[in-house]
């Protein structure tokens, strides 16, 4: 993928996840491991998991990778133990 070359060309981390497993009957959850890394070399671990629930049957695998870009964006996954990509509904939020 080119795109994505040419991004961790410019990004001063890069987060992987290689393969994150999906899967639910109704109530679902997904998990996967992944690798950050800093100026190509392996910097630390990571996991992913969650959980879902409504309208939803079966099991898929898929990877994906994040690109820091700089270091504001390194740091605020320093600081709070990682993050969440995704939305939710908040109890209460309307979102």
């Amino acid at each position: 993928m080119p795109a994505a070359k040419s991004l961790s060309r410019d990004a001063v981390a890069v987060l992987v996840f290689p393969k994150i497993t999906k899967a639910g009957l109704v109530v679902g959850g997904q998990y996967g491991d992944g690798v950050l890394f800093k100026g190509g070399k392996k910097a630390g671990y990571s996991n992913t998991s969650g959980a879902s629930c409504g309208f939803q049957a079966g099991a898929q695998q898929y990877g994906y990778a994040t690109f820091m870009m700089n270091a504001k964006a390194l740091n605020a996954l320093d600081e709070n133990e990682g993050f969440e990509v995704g939305a939710g509904h908040q109890p209460g939020g309307g979102g």
